[in-house]
């Protein structure tokens, strides 16, 4: 009878197939059974909000939702909610040329190194004490330390491009006291899942220069609910070279969206089944054509703008998981962090 009520509201005219990367049947997604309405108590709204298709399963049409978006939980209670920073993802509005990064533009991205190879992965500043970055460089590189605050590795004074007045020498250097890589992760293709970490140093990160700051997450539960699909944003990182090295004297940001998981299935050539890939992760789109632009690394951010506390910040939205070496196309798969954000909160410590 449930289902009669409810394919009794999917032939309303007014309903349509939301597009999301997670879409399940809603038995296969616990929390959606509370927006699946009742004969005794229809919500057909939020249902349809939900809605995103329907499957056949051993003969029975079942209804599919956005699993991500009924399941979405209130943070604002966790125990460690305070151990995040609330001064955080400032907007710097210095003009700079459209591609190339300011002196204090993204002051969260730091540099991972380990005893054989320097700067070889990103990561990110989330408060005093813990850095993110992906699964596949906490275990792969083994980082030892983690660099803070440094604009040109090549360069002792690091100066505002177009303003050689401007400039910065203060550089941290801190040691790794725990990688945390995340317990459920699968680093091999086609199914990467939850590639995605978090790093503990052994002091407490400096924010006392302007070079150094966290970026905030997607803690809200607007932010982690609304669909992200063409959802824009910001990736930055430095150039890579024709010999797959880092210029670092090319800091770029490049416009970027949220795209469809087909997409990067298709450019990427994933075998897969279905979207199920794409459960924790999303494809990230750059709007550069420019392949030369294109290139980036494990820890890389895709950030974009939202309102935190009622003003416009930098949220953390996805870290750069994978794509085709060599930049063949512009889609990449990134780490989703509004999927992780229980996980984030749950592991770190004072």
């Amino acid at each position: 009878m449930k289902y009669i009520v409810i394919f009794g509201l999917l032939a309303s005219p007014a309903i349509h197939c939301k597009i999301c990367s997670d879409c399940k049947p809603y038995t296969s997604c616990p929390a959606s059974f509370s927006v699946v309405p009742e004969l005794d108590d229809i919500s057909p709204k939020e249902f349809k909000e939900k809605y995103c298709g329907v499957e056949y399963i051993n003969g029975n049409r079942i209804p599919k939702v956005c699993c991500s978006e009924v399941t979405t939980k209130n943070l604002d209670t966790h125990p460690n909610i305070d151990l995040l920073p609330t001064s955080c993802g400032y907007i710097d509005n210095y003009p700079t040329s459209s591609r190339v990064v300011n002196l204090y533009e993204f002051p969260w991205i730091a540099l991972l190194s380990s005893s054989t190879r320097k700067l070889a992965c990103d990561a990110i500043v989330i408060n005093k004490k813990y850095v993110l970055t992906t699964a596949f460089c906490a275990e792969k590189l083994i980082p030892t330390y983690v660099q803070f605050g440094d604009y040109n590795p090549k360069s002792e004074t690091d100066c505002m491009p177009g303003a050689s007045n401007i400039c910065e020498n203060f550089i941290q250097n801190l040691t790794i006291q725990e990688l945390i890589p995340h317990p459920e992760k699968v680093l091999a293709l086609p199914n990467i899942k939850h590639n995605i970490a978090l790093i503990r140093v052994n002091d407490e990160i400096d924010f006392t220069h302007r070079n150094i700051a966290p970026i905030c997450l997607p803690i809200s539960e607007h932010i982690r609910s609304a669909n992200k699909i063409n959802k824009t944003g910001i990736v930055a990182g430095w150039l890579l070279n024709d010999t797959n090295r880092r210029e670092f004297s090319t800091y770029l940001k490049i416009p970027a969206y949220i795209d469809e998981p087909q997409k990067c299935i298709r450019d990427l050539e994933i075998k897969v089944d279905s979207e199920a890939s794409f459960e924790n992760a999303f494809c990230g789109t750059l709007s550069s054509e420019d392949k030369l632009e294109c290139n980036a690394v494990n820890g890389d951010p895709f950030m974009s703008i939202d309102k935190v506390n009622n003003v416009n910040r930098y949220v953390l939205y996805g870290i750069y998981s994978h794509g085709l070496r060599r930049c063949l196309k512009n889609s990449d798969i990134y780490v989703d962090i509004t999927k992780h954000m229980e996980w984030i909160l749950d592991n770190i410590r004072p």
